[in-house]
């Protein structure tokens, strides 16, 4: 079986908002990870960073109710897995934003990038590549256009 991707949320986000340049091919990701295509994996701070965008920073915010909802279909998605942070992703990711000199919130792609460490992932697929460049064996790349 291929390795599974880890979604930012970014991709989730615009796979669920109809409003942003980035839909169509994020939307057309989701439905190959949905399809079983592609392997993909988050973690619960994924869901929430979505959360947060969903609810605040789209051209039309959510109400809490229906990010939540959304994000639970999300979850159900045939194929994804939630990946916990356990103690070491914890440890990891303040000692790669020690070693980077993270201020602020870049701590949140630094403790994806550990998330992925302790799950032994690889790949990113982001919107955001340059946020994840220069991590040690963490590949970003872009949703591939053209999914069906």
């Amino acid at each position: 079986m291929t390795e599974p991707v880890y979604v930012d949320a970014n991709v989730i986000v615009y796979a669920l908002d109809p409003g942003t340049s980035f839909h169509a091919v994020s939307a057309g990701f989701w439905r190959s990870v949905a399809a079983g295509r592609v392997p993909a994996a988050v973690s619960p701070q994924v869901l929430h960073e979505a959360f947060v965008a969903l609810t605040k920073h789209v051209g039309k915010p959510l109400d809490a109710e229906s990010a939540a909802g959304l994000l639970a279909d999300v979850l159900a998605t045939p194929g994804l897995r939630l990946l916990a942070a356990g103690a070491a992703a914890a440890v990891d990711a303040l000692r790669l934003a020690a070693v980077r000199g993270v201020r602020g919130p870049g701590i949140y792609d630094v403790a994806h990038v550990a998330v992925m460490r302790e799950h032994g992932l690889r790949r990113i697929v982001t919107f955001n590549r340059r946020h994840f460049e220069g991590f040690e064996g963490i590949e970003p790349v872009e949703p591939p256009p053209n999914q069906p």
